[in-house]
């Protein structure tokens, strides 16, 4: 089922009533600008992870926003390295509910600058803390293994890292049991056979299916695929997470061996995928750990979640009438499917009221998608693809998607006997379109179909920071070695 609730809030009381949310707002701003904050400012410290980035206290009036959520974080870390046990424990389970997205959404989540999540960044620096070691290894554990669709696939992968870095052999009973219960869990989920797909039946450009009739259908659908293609990554994460530790602790040895045949079938199904070596080059570069790896980010339509293709389940997220609602319900589900199914990256979002088409019909094959940090999907967006998507860091587009329709494959056809219409659409050109760090599409630009922006094409290098790229068959690799 989906979250209940909007998550919860450390030291409600911090916030329990207009005086006292304003006098807490008062006393952040004062710390911020002292750069200083006293012992008796933890509980505040750790409370204000929650607020709402638009009534985060500002430095000044050109203050960087960004710089003030650094700041903040270096003052929070500074109180939890000095407090006693007891205030610096509540502190890391608030900062490990942050992680797997159990805190009320504040700006500690939101963050679109931060090279990782900062919680994380908290527990690297304590964790030359002892006394505090246990509780560390212990949220970091949970949030590994955390089968919350909502939580990006990027803070598994960073939790996964840390561990594997501070582990000493007498966590073993804190961290075993854990990863053991996802090793012997139950993951439904498959590919359509050659059958299903050969006997699909269609007169139109895309294979019709039982679209949902209710809202309540749709939400469950996509929630319910989000929760289930989050289960399979879950058991992917957690794999290579004894992998590592086996390096270092001959106990994890059994535990390893006994994931490799299921890790293998999961690398098998996904077979070929379209991508290009440029564009792995560049998700590769913007990894925030090694535990995750480029495949992480290829979009299978064909993998069935929980009764429904990913295909199928896209075509639910685009042409749903719910999808431009803000509804709290709606947008959990909606976001889930973007970062658990779609891949979307840690603080990629999509936005209140959006509404994104993202149906890769044209070829049907896997392929690479990659939503960089801080990127937003906005309103209208039309995303048809075939050989994949690449899209950079800090890259705020939504004001500008909203008029910007991305085609990332040719249909070429049979144009020499006359073949065209839906016929075309079974030879074509699938291209990965690339957009790099720190630019957005210029507003204006319309329908953008990416075999005319290819090397040697009429409008190749028109668009700064933009490129497509030819795509070609390629193949995850199981033992491939982890990214330094």
């Amino acid at each position: 089922m989906l979250l209940s609730n909007r998550g919860f809030v450390p030291y409600p009381e911090t916030f329990a009533t207009e005086e006292t949310t304003a006098q807490a707002l008062r006393r952040l701003r004062d710390i911020l600008c002292a750069d200083t904050a006293e012992a008796a400012d933890l509980d505040l410290l750790v409370a204000g992870l929650v607020i709402n980035s638009e009534e985060f206290p500002r430095i000044g009036d050109r203050a960087d926003l960004c710089d003030t959520f650094v700041n903040y974080i270096r003052l929070l870390t500074e109180c939890l390295q000095r407090a006693p046990v007891a205030p610096a424990l509540r502190g890391i389970s608030a900062l490990g509910a942050a992680l797997r997205h159990e805190l009320l959404l504040g700006w500690v989540n939101l963050d679109k600058a931060a090279p990782k999540h900062h919680a994380i960044t908290v527990f690297e620096a304590l964790a030359g803390r002892a006394d505090l070691h246990a509780a560390i290894v212990s949220e970091l554990v949970r949030s590994i293994v955390s089968d919350n669709p909502l939580m990006p696939i990027d803070v598994r992968g960073e939790a996964a890292d840390l561990l594997c870095a501070t582990y000493r052999t007498d966590d073993h009973q804190i961290v075993a049991e854990p990863l053991q219960s996802v090793l012997n869990g139950d993951r439904s989920s498959g590919s359509t056979t050659l059958r299903e797909r050969v006997l699909a039946g269609t007169d139109t450009i895309d294979t019709p299916f039982d679209f949902p009739t209710s809202t309540e259908d749709r939400i469950q659908a996509l929630w319910q695929g989000s929760l289930s293609k989050t289960r399979e990554r879950v058991f992917v994460d957690v794999a290579r997470t004894i992998a590592q530790l086996a390096e270092v602790d001959e106990r994890f040895s059994a535990d390893h061996a006994a994931s490799l045949a299921e890790l293998a079938q999961i690398y098998d199904q996904r077979g070929e995928y379209l991508s290009h070596p440029d564009a792995e080059a560049i998700v590769a570069e913007r990894l925030t750990s090694r535990t995750r790896r480029v495949e992480d980010y290829v979009v299978d339509p064909h993998q069935k979640l929980a009764g429904q293709t990913v295909s199928n389940l896209t075509r639910i997220a685009s042409f749903a009438p719910e999808a431009v609602w803000p509804d709290r319900r709606v947008r959990q589900a909606w976001t889930a499917f973007a970062r658990s199914v779609l891949g979307f990256s840690r603080v990629a979002n999509l936005g209140l009221g959006c509404k994104m088409y993202f149906t890769p019909h044209g070829f049907d094959m896997p392929s690479l998608v990659y939503i960089g940090q801080a990127t937003v999907i906005g309103k209208g967006a039309a995303i048809d693809l075939s050989g994949g998507l690449v899209v950079g860091r800090r890259n705020y587009t939504s004001s500008f998607w909203s008029d910007t329709d991305l085609h990332g494959h040719l249909h070429t056809g049979d144009h020499a006997n006359g073949t065209s219409g839906t016929m075309s659409r079974l030879t074509i050109e699938p291209y990965v379109m690339v957009l790099d760090d720190d630019v957005s599409f210029p507003p204006g630009l319309g329908y953008i179909e990416a075999a005319t922006y290819a090397d040697g094409a009429p409008d190749a290098g028109r668009i700064r920071g933009f490129r497509s790229l030819r795509a070609q068959p390629t193949k995850a690799i199981l033992d491939a070695p982890m990214q330094p």
